[in-house]
């Protein structure tokens, strides 16, 4: 019984550094509501050490009260190899993203998933409704050394139809006038071989 008790108190003591340790492995940060004339952007580099994690699972959220664009990128680093072997220093594998939206619901909706090999990365722009979004970032630690991957975007605000109409007509006349001179330049010549 005495042994029984020892082991244990041995476990309640291991227990949580286990835990702690498998939680390094997730991170859900939330960069608050996002607008124009306030906190417009986010950026975060995240690294993990191959020794500590083999996988992560990682989620942002963000909120917006007005319809507004968001431009950003995803970039999965890769190191290739280090100065003695042939082995990936720095390296995630098999790294998706998913884009959540809220639909109000116990649900999300996805909006876009991407697969991101290492070394390569995924720039999305998209026009988003006032409402709660959310990116999970997941992926193998495969690198010698870890797994570092970079998240960005910024909010900007969505044109407004008429601005878009007045762009496009504004176009139009453009042309219209071009095609026009070049008419008018296509018949004086000929009057004038005439």
């Amino acid at each position: 019984m005495k042994t029984l008790n020892k082991n244990l108190i041995k476990v309640g003591m291991v227990a949580p550094f286990v835990l702690a340790t498998g939680m390094a492995n997730a991170a859900a940060v939330d960069f608050g509501l996002l607008s124009v004339d306030g906190k417009s952007k986010f950026h975060r580099v995240i690294s993990y050490d191959v020794d500590l994690v083999s996988s992560y699972a990682d989620q942002y959220s963000f909120q917006l009260n007005d319809p507004l664009n968001i431009d950003g990128f995803l970039s999965n680093w890769l190191a290739p190899r280090t100065s003695t072997g042939s082995a990936r220093r720095v390296a995630s594998d098999n790294m998706t993203v998913d884009f959540y939206e809220d639909n109000g619901t116990p649900n999300w909706n996805l909006r876009r998933h991407w697969d991101v090999a290492s070394g390569d990365e995924v720039v999305y722009n998209n026009n988003l409704v006032a409402g709660n979004y959310r990116i999970d970032i997941a992926g193998d630690v495969s690198g010698s050394t870890g797994s570092t991957y970079v998240l960005d975007g910024t909010v900007s605000a969505v044109p407004e139809p008429s601005t878009v109409a007045l762009m496009l007509g504004g176009l139009g006349l453009v042309g219209f006038m071009a095609r026009r001179r070049k008419t008018n330049v296509a018949v004086s010549s000929n009057l004038m071989a005439a």
